[in-house]
């Protein structure tokens, strides 16, 4: 529809080139002193033929105009449409800055989730580091306190079995002393009996 209005557009243009024409033919055959009448009759008919369909081919362009211009929908018009349609585009451009911005705002918020989650499953970690190193700390110090109780035990058993033998030890020895018939043998022996309970059993 819109090449149709070009060409007509264009045939008018074209008529309006036959008209001035026909106007010069008649302007100039009526300077001559001798005018050809028939000549003239038949420029001054191509003329008012061709004002005539300029005429009407411009009235019906103006009405043509006159109804694309109010924005009404009407046969053979696309304005409308177009005009619906650059609407509905400036509608999706509009939703799709929106969404853009959105999708910015959500991944934000989706990074500033991920380092929490981060931090949280950092402190997490070094929180279970930290009690299973307390707790072998304390498994350590359990097993070095049993083991120096077990060696305190162990050593008091020792130092009971040599007291025990010391005493009867000195038993011997006195026994064996009493019986001597020497004095200063007696003595020795008591002295020897002093030095070895002192230096081997030690003190109660």
């Amino acid at each position: 529809m819109a090449n149709e209005r070009l060409r007509a557009l264009e045939e008018v243009e074209k008529e309006i080139a036959t008209v001035l024409q026909c106007a010069g033919n008649i302007v100039l055959e009526l300077s001559k002193d001798k005018h050809n009448a028939s000549h003239l009759d038949r420029q001054l008919v191509q003329f008012q033929s061709s004002i005539n369909r300029v005429e009407s081919e411009l009235s019906g362009q103006i009405r043509y105009l006159t109804q694309v211009a109010t924005g009404q929908p009407h046969e053979g018009s696309t304005y409308s449409a177009r005009k619906d349609c650059q609407m509905a585009l400036n509608r999706a451009e509009y939703a799709k800055v929106k969404l853009g911005e959105l999708g910015r705002t959500c991944e934000v918020m989706l990074e500033q989730q991920q380092q929490t989650a981060a931090t949280t499953a950092a402190a997490a970690a070094a929180a279970a580091a930290a009690a299973t190193a307390a707790a072998a700390a304390t498994t350590t110090t359990t097993a070095a306190t049993a083991a120096a109780a077990a060696d305190m035990r162990a050593e008091s058993k020792s130092v009971t079995s040599l007291k025990i033998f010391s005493y009867i030890f000195c038993i011997v020895i006195t026994f064996f002393s009493l019986s001597s018939v020497h004095f200063w043998v007696y003595i020795f022996f008591n002295l020897v009996v002093i030095f070895l309970f002192m230096c081997i059993a030690g003190p109660m």
